[in-house]
């Protein structure tokens, strides 16, 4: 997302108007507040997909957002989204790291 401030500058006796864009990312704590529709056209819209893995009776999507991670909860059997878990620590990577060949890197 991105908004405008309009800067008004001041040279001698003419006055500019700028735009000066500005990226608004959502914050963790914003996130979480969302309604859980919110929160997916959110994930769907600002969020780069980064990874997948099974967890019980869900396929867990993993996405990125400018300053945290989503997971996504997908019931294998509805295919609805039944839970947002968020993050900001790497740490919580580790169970996606194990999916990740680096088999072709070191040869």
């Amino acid at each position: 997302m991105a908004y405008g401030i309009v800067v008004r500058y001041k040279f001698g006796n003419c006055i500019f108007n700028l735009i000066v864009l500005k990226l608004a990312f959502m914050k963790l704590s914003e996130f979480i507040v969302l309604t859980q529709q919110e929160k997916r056209l959110t994930v769907i819209q600002e969020g780069v997909p980064i990874a997948k893995r099974h967890f019980n009776n869900y396929m867990v999507f993993l996405f990125q957002l400018p300053n945290y991670y989503v997971e996504t909860f997908c019931c294998l059997e509805s295919k609805a989204i039944e839970e947002f878990r968020v993050f900001h620590n790497p740490s919580h990577l580790a169970p996606y790291l194990d999916e990740i060949s680096i088999d072709n890197l070191l040869s």
